[in-house]
């Protein structure tokens, strides 16, 4: 085993709330820490496919349950619940290979183990259905099928077969935990009876899509390893350790399709999300990845220049189609070579620019900005990334009347949206002042009188003791909307303008927001937060946690601005007692 100190661990009285992820190529696993599968967003999945709803194993007399459960432990890699049972001590160990999940149960002596396995292959969108399931049995082997999707169960012992259906609502124990996620009632196939008598009792469960693999818990556990510490050192203690897991679950995170960019519902590949990651996966060493998605996303462009919001999906966002030709701009600088399809993806998009000026701003859909649920006309933030994205593509495509776009449109900035204090969040829309008035001070230098009045108001109308909000306290609803809280976008954007002029004061605020990170995902950091630091929306948010190496150069003046132009250096990064080594790979 680990050793304990490696691990979070958690014993008795276990918090209701807490949960955790395995995951890889594409595939993962949520549950809560207490052993609870209590929400339908619980369970294995295959990307946006769900297979197994919940499973319990009865061991001798004893249901295996929260209530003999004794200890949890977990580092991102490996989960391991510990029961106190009439045999003694049994532990569940689990681990996910990069074609299913791996089971282990280990017993003090050889026993009687059964598992009821409930089953429930539907999209992530569906709640109960009545699809039929197909069951098809050998020895050892489970095949679980319907016209969606297809399981694949390897077992120890014998089963036998007696499907069952069940309805259920798993979800009024997320709610009671204080969760704010729709639920529903959902519908699950209990195939049979699975029966041994062992003394560890194995399990594989993931999707016949994919090769099934025969290695042991230890071997899958080994290589998860070395991939977690291929991007970063010091497990001593757990800030570090968390850090490392998250380097882990950015790469663990990507599939055929892209990186799923949160947990356990986004688990799709959102284009904004990562765009505006790729500066960080970049300083991180990934660059491997980030060129597969840039490839991906470039694949994906329409021919009328729109990036999907979603790969694989029909809508687009605003701030997508700008991000793109920033993020595949700063690639290009860091590696020496675009993309394969970025040039003529580019072409297609600023043509599209072009074509939406209007009045010498950029028009854009009210509702497709990352402020999806506020119509907001003419976006300040959409305007910023055109300005820059017209001046990277004059040099990409060899275009000067680009960069002469992106001149007037930056005039046309400051014309029409610096008020004398602050930049206005749009021309048409329900707040004023927000984070997004921000990104002009980013993206553009300015008198440090301008820059100062930024930073007053920053820290007056939008800093919090842990991170950055963004709407401003004067403009907020009581209870707080959903856009109005803590992002982990917004704490970058307003941590890196901080740390320009206090960098103690930013890294005060960094030290507080990473004491953030297992508030209900261990090792995860949520989406959003209230004023107050309660957390809401999904449980591990990527880009809520992909920007703290950017804040760590920042605040330590290292900050390189917003594209990388610079070869990698290896680099140590302090933050209080806490330290990153980063290496590129």
């Amino acid at each position: 085993m680990e050793p304990v100190e490696r691990s979070i661990c958690l014993k008795k009285p276990f918090k209701r709330d807490k949960t955790y992820l395995l995951f890889n190529n594409g595939l993962f696993f949520f549950r809560f820490a207490n052993t609870s599968f209590g929400s339908k967003w619980c369970g294995l999945w295959d990307r946006d496919t769900k297979l197994v709803e919940y499973f319990a194993f009865k061991v001798g007399d004893d249901w295996l349950s929260h209530d003999n459960q004794t200890a949890f432990r977990y580092n991102g890699i490996s989960a391991q619940h510990v029961y106190h049972t009439g045999l003694g001590e049994v532990t569940e160990k689990l681990a996910m290979d990069d074609g299913g999940m791996v089971l282990n149960l280990l017993l003090p002596k050889r026993a009687d183990v059964s598992l009821k396995l409930a089953v429930n292959l539907r999209k992530r969108d569906e709640n109960h259905h009545d699809r039929p399931y197909e069951v098809t049995t050998r020895a050892g082997d489970l095949q679980i099928k319907n016209d969606l999707a297809h399981l694949h169960v390897a077992y120890s012992g014998s089963f036998s077969k007696n499907p069952l259906m069940e309805c259920h609502f798993p979800g009024r124990y997320a709610r009671e935990a204080g969760y704010d996620w729709q639920e529903d009632e959902q519908t699950c196939m209990v195939p049979g009876t699975f029966k041994a008598k062992v003394k560890t009792f194995q399990l594989r469960l993931g999707p016949a899509r994919l090769p099934t693999s025969n290695r042991s818990w230890s071997e899958v556990v080994k290589d998860q390893r070395k991939l977690v510490r291929s991007y970063a050192t010091n497990l001593n203690i757990p800030p570090e350790l968390a850090w490392k897991v998250t380097c882990s679950t950015l790469a663990h995170a990507v599939t055929d399709q892209g990186f799923m960019v949160g947990f356990p519902y986004f688990n799709e590949f959102w284009t904004r999300d990562f765009l505006w990651m790729v500066p960080s996966l970049l300083h991180m060493g990934m660059e491997t990845y980030v060129k597969a998605e840039l490839e991906t996303i470039s694949r994906a462009v329409t021919k009328t220049g729109d990036v999907p919001m979603i790969i694989g999906a029909k809508p687009t966002c605003s701030d997508s189609d700008p991000l793109f030709i920033l993020a595949g701009d700063t690639f290009t600088r860091f590696t020496g070579k675009p993309p394969e399809g970025f040039r003529d993806a580019v072409a297609r998009l600023t043509g599209k620019g072009l074509s939406n000026m209007r009045g010498g701003l950029v028009a854009h859909d009210p509702m497709y900005t990352w402020m999806d649920t506020v119509p907001r006309e003419f976006a300040i933030e959409v305007q910023v990334l055109w300005s820059r994205a017209f001046e990277m593509a004059s040099d990409l495509l060899d275009n000067p009347k680009l960069s002469d776009e992106a001149d007037r449109l930056q005039v046309r900035i400051e014309d029409d949206y610096w008020n004398g204090d602050f930049y206005l969040d749009s021309l048409k829309g329900a707040y004023a002042f927000t984070c997004n008035s921000l990104l002009p001070l980013l993206y553009y230098s300015h008198s440090s009188s301008k820059v100062n009045k930024g930073i007053k108001l920053l820290k007056s109308e939008l800093l919090t003791d842990f991170g950055v909000k963004a709407v401003s306290r004067k403009e907020s609803h009581t209870p707080e909307t959903y856009h109005e809280k803590v992002w982990g976008l917004t704490t970058y954007w307003g941590l890196k303008l901080l740390a320009s002029a206090e960098p103690g004061n930013a890294k005060k605020v960094l030290d507080a927001y990473l004491k953030h990170m297992d508030s209900r995902n261990l090792y995860g950091m949520p989406e959003t937060f209230t004023a107050d630091g309660t957390p809401l929306g999904a449980s591990h948010q990527l880009w809520s946690v992909a920007f703290i190496p950017l804040l760590w150069d920042a605040i330590n003046g290292l900050d390189v601005g917003n594209t990388i132009t610079m070869p990698f250096v290896q680099k140590d990064y302090r933050v209080g007692r806490w330290t990153l080594k980063m290496e590129r790979r």
